[in-house]
């Protein structure tokens, strides 16, 4: 192994160069810091993913017509009717959080906006349940 600074031959047992005093195991705490920042990316991503696709699918579901059920349906088939429409953006938010709560590194930015798509999709599925059971 060779110092980075001035090139100096090292045994594998030095901490420290000899001839300039750089740190020697500095280099390779980088290199091992980027892998694990890496894994924490596609976290992030996939974090970041299922949020948008809850969020584009809780919008879709606020367009849907819910006048199937009405003030004559009883309050079980309004909430079938209700958990029909948003058990999947419900269950995709979930994941997104439980991924985004087991991310090591919560700073990632992708991480942030993904924990908050999920938590506003949760905000529109519970508008849409509310919505359903009062209509």
């Amino acid at each position: 192994m060779y110092c980075d600074n001035c090139g100096n031959k090292l045994d594998n047992s030095n901490i420290i160069c000899p001839r300039c005093g750089l740190l020697v195991g500095r280099s390779q705490y980088k290199k091992i810091r980027k892998k694990k920042n890496s894994n924490n990316n596609v976290r992030g991503l996939i974090c970041l993913l299922f949020g948008i696709i809850c969020l584009l699918m809780c919008f879709n579901f606020m367009l849907k017509d819910i006048s199937i059920v009405g003030m004559y349906t009883t309050i079980n088939d309004r909430l079938f009717y209700a958990m029909d429409l948003v058990l999947a953006p419900l269950l995709l938010s979930f994941i997104s959080l439980v991924i985004s709560c087991t991310n090591k590194n919560s700073d990632n930015a992708f991480n942030k906006v993904g924990i908050f798509l999920s938590i506003v999709s949760v905000f529109f599925i519970l508008t849409e349940i509310v919505i359903v059971m009062i209509y």
